[in-house]
């Protein structure tokens, strides 16, 4: 089994949100490291939203637990927007 892990581009959105919810970037980095994992190798194990072309996919694992929002294609996976809930 070959494991193939797209690009993740981090939004301006995204990274001003992920500020909002947490300063300490690393921090931040290392509680959603799983997540983005999996989002970066399986992003169709979201949750699609609707039908547009951004999906979802939630950290149980956080506190709070976060939403992060994304889309994708082939090559990448673009990080449009995080929310803490």
């Amino acid at each position: 089994m070959n494991l193939r892990f797209r690009t993740l581009v981090h939004s301006d959105t995204y990274s001003r949100q992920c500020a909002e919810i947490e300063p300490d970037a690393r921090r931040l980095d290392e509680a959603l490291r799983w997540l983005t994992n999996r989002i970066a190798s399986h992003p169709e194990r979201g949750r699609r939203l609707g039908d547009s072309d951004k999906w979802a996919a939630v950290s149980r694992v956080t506190e709070p637990e976060v939403v992060i929002y994304y889309q994708f294609n082939e090559d990448y996976v673009y990080l449009i927007g995080i929310k803490a809930r």
